[in-house]
């Protein structure tokens, strides 16, 4: 495992030194918080479990492993989402569990790659469509499961 560990590192120092946010930033923070969860890393760093993608806030809530996006539309209502990463694999890969996923599969970094390119389009999607989540101006907007 000290494999992916080593590459966990590597892209958390690229992603520190990267100002700009784009679609290959967001994937690679989602490359280290899959690759974190699935060494058992524990970090109480807040930021390395924060992300900013346009005007979408992402939180990993490590407790629960879930992605938690929120953004305030153009009339400052709230819109917030919960991706649930265990649903996530359960419907991708057929079990709920990272590492019961590398024991059918054996993991590669490949697929980690892949597993963050398929979040990252969710993130991008729900952000894209956000302002449809409110059907009525003076209704709040309730919290989806995607």
């Amino acid at each position: 495992m000290s494999r992916l560990k080593d590459l966990e590192e590597i892209n958390k120092i690229l992603f520190e030194y990267c100002p700009e946010k784009t679609k290959y930033d967001l994937e690679q923070w989602l490359i280290s918080i899959l690759l974190n969860l699935y060494i058992g890393v524990k970090s109480k760093d807040i930021d390395t479990f924060s992300f900013r993608y346009n005007r979408t806030n992402i939180l990993f809530i490590t407790e629960h492993n879930i992605f938690n996006l929120l953004k305030v539309n153009d009339k400052n209502k709230v819109l917030e989402c919960s991706l649930i990463l265990s649903s996530f694999l359960k419907e991708n890969y057929g079990l709920a569990t990272l590492q019961d996923v590398d024991k059918l599969l054996l993991l590669s970094n490949d697929d980690f790659v892949l597993m963050a390119s398929q979040l990252a389009q969710l993130i991008i999607e729900w952000e894209d469509n956000a302002i449809l989540f409110c059907e009525d101006e003076d209704k709040s907007c309730q919290q989806t499961t995607i």
